[in-house]
């Protein structure tokens, strides 16, 4: 019989983009510069998150509200479920009838033998990996814990000491709800999973004025 591992510890991830910036606006600041580029829309980022070859499969989920009636669907996916379970069927039955988490939006399941483990959080994440010596492990831990995106394309990381300096992309709006924007900024993420945030600069769009509604 499959089991159905759950460990979730309270909270969601890939919080909606521009959230980390809103509040303060665009200082000018330059960033960078970035050594070296890392995609996670690509398998790299796949395999790194799935037990280090220990899983035989992995799915990331989305819904674009947290509703339980709004219907999940697949991001990407890595594997072959269940490929080592002794019972199959009841590991694929587990995988497609396990709920999401009514506070989340994102969520991942990965299979490993007969236990599907359902990620809900950084501090799962940070359980598996133990430590963020990477940088895809470093731009996955930063979007478990509410980072916007990585863009790829283009040098995005460089390491100082023990941490990874991400550059990552918000694509918002400012208060007035009208004058959209682009902005780049620092992500700090230490080896032991903390994160701290950087120089922002704003790449397209006008900055928030004070006072504008």
């Amino acid at each position: 019989m499959s089991s159905v591992l759950s460990r979730a510890r309270g909270a969601s991830f890939l919080i909606a983009n521009g959230l980390l910036v809103l509040t303060t606006g665009c200082d000018g600041s330059a960033i960078g510069p970035f050594d070296g580029e890392v995609c996670l829309e690509g398998q790299r980022s796949m395999e790194e998150l799935a037990l280090d070859g220990r899983a035989d499969h992995l799915v990331w989920r989305a819904r674009l509200t947290s509703s339980s009636d709004e219907p999940i669907f697949t991001v990407a996916s890595w594997g072959e479920a269940c490929s080592r379970a002794t019972d199959v069927d009841a590991c694929r039955a587990a995988i497609e009838t396990t709920e999401m988490q009514w506070q989340n939006t994102h969520d991942a399941l990965i299979s490993v033998g007969d236990d599907v483990i359902r990620l809900d959080s950084p501090v799962d994440l940070l359980d598996l990996f133990e430590s963020i010596d990477t940088p895809t492990r470093a731009a996955l831990y930063s979007g478990f814990s509410g980072g916007a995106r990585v863009p790829c394309g283009e040098n995005n990381w460089r390491r100082e000491g023990d941490s990874f300096i991400l550059k990552e992309r918000s694509d918002a709006k400012c208060p007035d709800k009208t004058t959209e924007r682009i902005v780049d900024y620092e992500v700090i993420v230490g080896f032991g999973g903390t994160i701290d945030y950087g120089e922002r600069v704003l790449v397209e769009g006008e900055e928030c004025r004070a006072g504008r509604r």
